[in-house]
């Protein structure tokens, strides 16, 4: 079986959650014992169409490339994150929306691209609800699929942080420095504490005036032990071993799905502390302690409370990323016999 993995944006021009978990797919499955011949989607490259190809990410403009795999007669499956919140209205909301411009309007592309994929895979059910109400799918043809972890994060020692930058214990965040993220909020109520934070995440292109905000706290929090690592690549073993070595792991992002961040730090066996948000409702950040709101007095509050005696919730099995891949080859050989018999 030849499995085509294509990303939502090119590698080279886009960084973010989906990126990585198209690489780590590709990896994943290259691991498979060479049971599943894969390959990256290259524009400039002419080769044999694979057996079937897998989009993570929908950007408007891939149809046209789904419309090649289907004139080249080979199925496709699509990775689909909503990221949004899923309560009633909302999702009536984004109904409307879909039915206007696909039946009043005749915008039917992204609409048909997803009705004619042999499969369709959300990373929580949350998002596996919304795809069924917003676009009228079918519950057989959806598939809950975790995000991914590297087995780097279940075996990660502190040994190569405190062999670079010493042995003193420090709050950690790991994501893009951007207002969603919160990384200002949390540099503020560490300062009032005096605790040392260590950021781990690149400067955004639009959000420089949030990044230097950022940067402003940050100095202040040097005094007390912090850092900010701006470019350090997932791959890069330092990374989990910059998880392995903090005494709590804190994100207070307003807007996420299936944060990777979090699943590695569960991984690492850290306790976590996030703010509470419509996604922590979902398994399995439903188990972890939130702080309710960013007013600084109470997230401080909270904050020194799990430094002190923070809760440790260890990540499922389901989430190593073998475990995810062999899902995936499950789904790969279902839609391609499917395909052949139809």
């Amino acid at each position: 079986m030849n499995v085509c993995i294509v990303p939502e944006y090119p590698m080279s021009l886009m960084t973010g959650g989906l990126q990585v978990q198209a690489m780590e797919t590709y990896q994943a499955l290259k691991e498979l014992d060479g049971e599943i011949q894969v390959s990256l989607f290259n524009w400039s490259e002419a080769s044999k169409p694979a057996d079937i190809y897998h989009f993570i990410g929908f950007p408007p403009y891939m149809y046209r490339v789904m419309e090649l795999v289907k004139f080249a007669k080979r199925p496709y499956v699509i990775t689909i994150l909503f990221g949004c919140e899923t309560n009633k209205f909302t999702l009536y909301l984004a109904t409307m929306r879909r039915w206007v411009k696909s039946e009043i309007l005749r915008i039917r592309s992204r609409q048909d691209a997803i009705l004619n994929a042999s499969a369709l895979i959300t990373i929580t059910q949350a998002d596996a609800r919304a795809l069924q109400m917003i676009h009228h799918i079918d519950k057989s043809k959806i598939h809950i699929v975790p995000n991914g972890v590297n087995e780097n994060y279940f075996n990660a020692t502190p040994d190569a942080w405190q062999k670079t930058f010493g042995t003193e214990q420090f709050i950690l965040c790991v994501g893009a420095i951007q207002p969603r993220k919160n990384q200002l909020l949390l540099l503020k109520a560490a300062n009032q504490l005096q605790l040392p934070v260590v950021l781990i995440g690149p400067e955004l292109p639009g959000w420089e005036d949030y990044a230097k905000k950022v940067e402003n706290e940050y100095k202040i929090n040097l005094a007390y032990g912090g850092r900010w690592i701006k470019n350090l690549t997932n791959e890069n073993p330092l990374l989990a071993s910059a998880y392995a070595a903090c005494r709590l792991f804190v994100l207070l992002s307003t807007d996420e799905t299936q944060p990777l961040s979090i699943l590695q730090a569960m991984a690492v066996k850290k306790p976590v502390l996030l703010l509470k948000a419509p996604y922590t409702n979902e398994p399995p950040f439903n188990q972890i302690p939130t702080t309710p709101s960013q007013n600084i007095q109470s997230l401080a509050a909270d904050i020194k409370k799990y430094w002190e005696r923070g809760v440790v919730i260890p990540l499922p099995e389901d989430y190593r990323w073998r475990n995810v891949a062999l899902k995936l080859k499950s789904i790969y050989e279902k839609a391609i016999n499917e395909y052949k018999d139809n």
